[in-house]
């Protein structure tokens, strides 16, 4: 469903600017209008975002994390010095 919008609004996008560039439009002008559908954009995608993604968890984020760190906890301990952070060894370029 995203993918469609986006393209609709791709579509839409283009469409504005054929017409302008077809109709003599100055390019101050049409930078002007392009940077006004940006913002209406911007506006209508922080709505999409806060109304349907908002406060949504998937069910294995905890486990996801859980293994996120099990992974970062084994590369701190590994004598590796480009995948642990200590001040007196490490990459000095």
């Amino acid at each position: 469903m995203q993918a469609g919008f986006y393209k609709g609004v791709q579509s839409a996008g283009a469409a504005v600017s054929w017409a302008l560039d077809g109709g003599g439009t100055p390019g101050a002008t049409q930078m002007w209008v392009n940077i006004a559908i940006f913002l209406l954009s911007i506006i209508f995608t922080t709505i999409a975002i806060t109304r349907y993604v908002g406060g949504h968890h998937a069910a294995g984020d905890e486990t996801l994390a859980k293994a996120n760190a099990g992974v970062m906890g084994a590369a701190s301990k590994t004598s590796d010095p480009l995948l642990t952070k200590n001040d007196d060894e490490g990459c000095n370029a």
